[in-house]
């Protein structure tokens, strides 16, 4: 599942975030580690692809790919999930209205929606039971005063499970941003970015960390 399915999902994101512009050397990288882990499941093509590539050796007497951690940056994997959600989303909105767009608006969700997150992962490391962390939680009166509406998240939530977000709203303005002309391009739209307590839309308020509400005319 990894080694092919997710890392070619990963691999067409790149190339399109990179407008089909990708780095050649890290590309070639990603030729030669895929095959030889491939290799145990798939000896003969593979084989004959890292031939094909140019490598004299054996695949078969090649080491396993090793990895540079201190190229991994968890922030910018955050980043681009964010992108790729809001990106999906659009898309399948699109596709159920009737009408072709020419605007949206994205609606950041307001800060202690995030605190509300990262206690409810706090909590849910701690037990499983619903009861208990609905107590713990609304004890709290950061969020006792949201009281419906910090119901509702937890009960999307905990059903749906907990995602991995960015620390805050600007974070996730900030990225968003940072991508705004990628996703005009890619939905051939204009894209306004507003913080949800900047807003009286009611769509506004339906807005999470990690999944923006969203308004195409």
């Amino acid at each position: 599942q990894k080694m092919f399915f997710e890392l070619n999902k990963t691999l067409k994101w790149y190339l399109k975030r990179t407008n089909n512009k990708p780095n050649r050397k890290l590309l070639s990288q990603f030729i030669e580690s895929q095959l030889i882990m491939l290799s145990p499941f798939t000896p003969f093509i593979c084989e004959e692809l890292w031939e094909t590539i140019g490598k004299k050796d054996f695949i078969t007497k090649t080491s396993w790919p090793s990895y540079d951690e201190t190229k991994i940056n968890k922030q910018l994997d955050l980043e681009e999930q964010l992108i790729e959600t809001v990106l999906n989303d659009t898309l399948a909105i699109m596709n159920l209205v009737k009408i072709t767009p020419t605007k949206m608006t994205l609606f950041i969700a307001n800060s202690w929606k995030y605190d509300l997150c990262v206690a409810l992962r706090t909590e849910y490391s701690k037990t499983k039971n619903p009861g208990i962390i609905t107590k713990n939680i609304m004890t709290k009166e950061e969020f006792k005063k949201h009281g419906e509406d910090v119901m509702k998240i937890m009960q999307r939530t905990l059903k749906s499970g907990i995602m991995n977000i960015l620390h805050n709203d600007n974070e996730e303005y900030n990225a968003l941003s940072n991508a705004k002309q990628y996703l005009e391009t890619e939905l051939k739209l204009s894209i306004e970015i507003q913080h949800e307590k900047e807003s009286n839309d009611k769509k506004a308020s339906q807005a999470l960390p990690g999944k923006p509400s969203i308004i195409i005319k």
